[in-house]
């Protein structure tokens, strides 16, 4: 039995519909203008098409829906605590996912009191292993300055226990696996069309089996990559069930996409790891949805410790 994971008329005009949003309103100029202060307009923007609610229940989408919106975001490095949102959006309250989906307050997601997003957010969550909590800081959190961006640590107030944490994971993961995947493939056509153009020794370096050889494995792993996250949207649409996949899809994405960077990098040379170079913010974002918090907890504290200064 085969299984058709292409999408459908609908789903592609969704995301052609934010592929269109994206090339207006988050160029290139927009994210590197980002690093130093988030776009509040451009979230707000985002929220006024509906995207931030895409799985809310008056929203009439799927599992399928948010892939297909996350694969466009990823495309256009979009961003903003995306996942956080699809997480709240599944265990807060309903004023509470309103405002969150709304555009009109933003939510983060930490674990061992640390969190990303933290100067920006009026929600928080907090992780612990299996549980989840609704929480404030109870000081005001100190900035940590990282390789990622800035993070925030300080002791939390636990304010209210999260349900819904099964449903909330598994549609994190699908969505997580959609960006990530796409956010890659960017990454991988920046780069196979500089091995096209890039001489040495008279010749491109794309010609060369060293170069086309790793760039043509990393278009096969995303590929498998993407697929299983549909899979994973599709087993979830149709069972209501699918957090053995999803996770299985998070993980083959957050490792693909990593090795695809790795790849990248050492094909564009020292300009591939340079502010201003061709790939930067493909590869702060990729590192950035791998360490958060709401990807893996344990995840994220090591991933903490290792790009602190």
């Amino acid at each position: 039995m085969s299984l058709d994971l292409e999408y459908d008329d609908a789903q592609s005009a969704i995301a052609e519909s934010i592929d269109l949003f994206c090339r207006d309103h988050c160029d290139e100029a927009v994210l590197h203008a980002a690093l130093e202060k988030f776009p509040d307009d451009l979230w707000r923007s985002l929220a006024d098409l509906g995207v931030l609610g895409v799985m809310m229940p008056e929203s009439g989408s799927g599992a399928i829906e948010l892939a297909a919106v996350m694969e466009s975001l990823g495309r256009a490095l979009f961003p903003g605590p995306l996942l956080e949102t699809v997480y709240a959006s599944q265990v807060m309250l309903p004023e509470t996912v309103e405002a969150i989906v709304s555009g009109e307050r933003m939510v983060t997601v930490g674990a061992r009191g640390l969190f990303p997003w933290a100067d920006l957010a009026g929600v928080f969550i907090e992780l612990d292993d299996e549980r989840a909590w609704q929480v404030e800081f109870a000081t005001p959190p100190r900035v940590l300055n990282t390789a990622l961006g800035d993070w925030f640590e300080g002791d939390v107030t636990r304010q209210r226990e999260l349900t819904g944490l099964g449903r909330a994971r598994t549609l994190t993961d699908i969505a997580m696996a959609a960006y990530l995947g796409a956010a890659a493939d960017s990454l991988l056509t920046r780069t196979v069309e500089h091995a096209r153009t890039r001489q040495q020794f008279g010749r491109a370096i794309g010609e060369f089996q060293a170069v086309s050889y790793p760039l043509a494995d990393r278009s096969t792993s995303l590929h498998a990559s993407r697929w299983l996250a549909r899979a994973a949207a599709d087993e979830f649409d149709a069972t209501g069930q699918a957090s053995s996949v999803a996770a299985t899809a998070r993980v083959s994405a957050a490792k693909n996409a990593l090795e695809t960077l790795y790849t990248c990098h050492q094909v564009f040379g020292a300009i591939g790891i340079t502010i201003e170079g061709p790939v930067y913010l493909q590869g702060r974002r990729i590192r950035e949805l791998i360490s958060a918090p709401i990807a893996d907890a344990n995840a994220a504290t090591r991933a903490f410790e290792s790009f602190s200064d």
